[in-house]
């Protein structure tokens, strides 16, 4: 599933390409991509509305759009194989192709879903949507002490907790996985059994690897949801490979149902 990095890094592909243009019209191909309205609702409320900018909330894509109420959006959850582009209208649509918007320069805008998990929202109140996330991992306001603060008052295992979109948005498996790894914190380790120094750690292991991920343009697992990312994980999808830091191998648990890599002698269990 793209993580913050894809979805960032698929905004900035998008945000030149759509921002200023105007919606002419809607098509779309499966229904069930639309998570809010009908689509000839959809198409209704959105043709003639001219898209004022494009950002990330989460792991979501939100195309903003000109309206009377001046906070109308579309947002777009890639899920497992979504992906978008902005391609001529004149060129071929793809089998996948679920919804297709259609702009004023005979450009579209194609969303493509292999496994048909993605969805389409639209609000003119999107913070009912996007309001339920957790704060954002690389804004300022994401401090090593308000981390700690969080963690103090959870009693469940760190990994799942920073799975949870809730608590912290836009960090997925491969994330959690590089930032447990980088900060040598075991993904069973109790959230509120994590020091202050051990929390100052993980905030800056969940920075940097965001940031390195991002300046990379993500991790391309060969779903073409991104293209050409080149962030390649030290942890994530290495089961029996050598640790880069220490050389032991890496091991593949499930926690909380999702799988998890980790180093054993780096992110040692403490007693668990």
């Amino acid at each position: 599933m793209p993580e913050l990095p894809e979805v960032q890094s698929t905004v900035d592909y998008l945000a030149p390409r759509l921002e200023s243009r105007k919606i002419i019209s809607c098509s779309v191909l499966w229904a069930r991509s639309i998570a809010t309205h009908a689509p000839k609702v959809l198409e209704k409320l959105i043709v003639g509305k001219q898209i004022s900018r494009v950002s990330r909330r989460g792991k979501y894509i939100v195309i903003w759009l000109e309206s009377s109420k001046q906070s109308a959006a579309l947002m777009i959850h890639l899920r497992m194989s979504g992906c978008v582009e902005v391609i001529s209208s004149s060129q071929a649509k793809d089998r996948h192709d679920r919804v297709v918007i259609h702009l004023d320069n005979k450009k579209e805008l194609r969303f493509n879903d292999v496994r048909k998990f993605g969805k389409i929202y639209y609000s003119e109140k999107p913070q009912e949507i996007l309001g339920k996330l957790g704060i954002e991992p690389l804004i300022p306001e994401f401090s090593e002490s308000l981390l700690t603060k969080m963690l103090t008052t959870k009693k469940g295992a760190i990994k799942p907790l920073l799975l949870n979109q809730s608590f912290i948005a836009g960090i997925g498996n491969i994330y959690a996985d590089e930032s447990l790894w980088l900060a040598k914190i075991h993904p069973r380790r109790l959230a509120n059994s994590i020091r202050k120094n051990e929390a100052t750690s993980l905030h800056n292991a969940i920075i940097k690897v965001l940031n390195e991920a991002i300046a990379l343009k993500g991790t391309d697992n060969g779903d073409y949801v991104v293209e050409g990312g080149l962030y390649q994980p030290k942890v994530y999808g290495r089961s029996g490979q050598a640790c880069a830091s220490c050389g032991s191998k890496i091991k593949r648990i499930i926690v909380g149902q999702r799988s998890t890599h980790f180093c054993g002698k780096c992110q040692k269990s403490k007693g668990l």
